[in-house]
C-alpha cells in the first residue's frame, strides 16, 4: 500500500518527500491530493489525508480556520485526517496580522485539539525528522489491532520511540504541575534520557525550551 505525496509541496519538493519516505522503506509516489499533504489507505481499508504543518503555520492556520476547515470537512466514515506537526517546543513572537503564541497555550491547543482530532507532534523541525516519524505514523496503521476510529488511539512522540522504562521516566515528570509530554521529553532530552539528574538539578531546568521560573518553583515545591 503506497503513500501519496501532495505534487504542490515546496522545500523539500514534492519528489524530495517521496525520495525520503522510500528510504525509510515505504512506496510512495506523487500525485495532486484535494486535501491533505500525504494520503495512504491503511490495512483496514481506511483513508489518511494527513497535513505536515509546521508550528508557524499551524497557529496561523487556527487564526485564519484554514486548519478548521481541514479537520471538519465530512469526509464519510471511513476516512480520517490528522496534523503531523513539527514543533521544537519554543514560543512564537508576534507576526504582522497575527498574535504571539507563547509555548504553554501552543501545547494547551494542541492538547485540547488531540482530544478531537489527530495531531502528531515531533520534537524537531527537520524534513528528515518528519518523513521518519510519518513512516512510523503509516508503519503503525498497518497493523491489524490498531483501532480505526478510536481518536485516542493515535500514537504519541512517546509511543513511537520511547521503551517502557523511557515513558515511566515521561510520565513521572507529566506529574508536576505545568509538565505536559512535550515538556517532559525536552527535560528528559536535556538530562541524556537521566530521570535521577532530571529530579536532581531542577534549578536547570531553566536551560529548557519553554520552561521558565514559573514552572521551576512549582516544581521545587512539588518536590518539596
Amino acid at each position: 500500500m503506497p503513500i501519496v505525496v501532495d505534487d504542490r509541496q515546496v522545500k523539500p519538493s514534492s519528489s524530495e518527500w517521496a525520495d525520503m519516505l522510500v528510504r525509510e522503506g515505504l512506496e510512495a509516489y506523487v500525485e495532486r491530493l484535494f486535501i491533505g499533504d500525504f494520503m495512504w489507505h491503511d490495512v483496514h481499508d481506511t483513508t489518511w489525508y494527513v497535513e505536515h504543518k509546521s508550528i508557524r503555520d499551524f497557529v496561523t492556520s487556527l487564526d485564519d480556520e484554514r486548519l478548521r476547515r481541514f479537520v471538519q470537512t465530512d469526509l464519510g466514515h471511513s476516512v480520517r485526517k490528522a496534523v503531523l506537526l513539527a514543533w521544537d517546543g519554543r514560543s512564537l513572537p508576534r507576526q504582522k496580522g497575527h498574535r504571539a503564541w507563547d509555548s504553554k497555550h501552543i501545547e494547551k491547543v494542541v492538547g485540547e485539539l488531540s482530544a478531537l482530532h489527530g495531531i502528531v507532534v515531533i520534537r524537531g523541525i527537520s524534513a528528515p525528522q518528519a518523513a521518519r516519524t510519518l513512516a512510523e505514523w503509516y508503519k503503525w496503521t498497518q497493523q491489524e489491532e490498531h483501532r480505526v476510529f478510536d481518536k485516542t488511539a493515535l500514537p504519541t512522540p512517546t509511543s513511537f520511540y520511547l521503551s517502557e522504562e523511557h515513558r515511566d521516566k515521561v510520565r513521572t515528570l507529566m506529574s508536576f504541575p505545568g509538565v505536559g509530554e512535550l515538556r517532559a521529553l525536552a527535560i528528559l532530552e536535556y538530562y541524556g534520557g537521566s530521570l535521577y539528574k532530571a529530579l536532581k538539578y531542577v534549578s536547570e531546568w531553566n536551560n529548557v525550551d519553554g520552561i521558565g521560573p514559573k514552572i521551576i518553583e512549582k516544581a521545587e515545591r512539588h518536590l518539596a
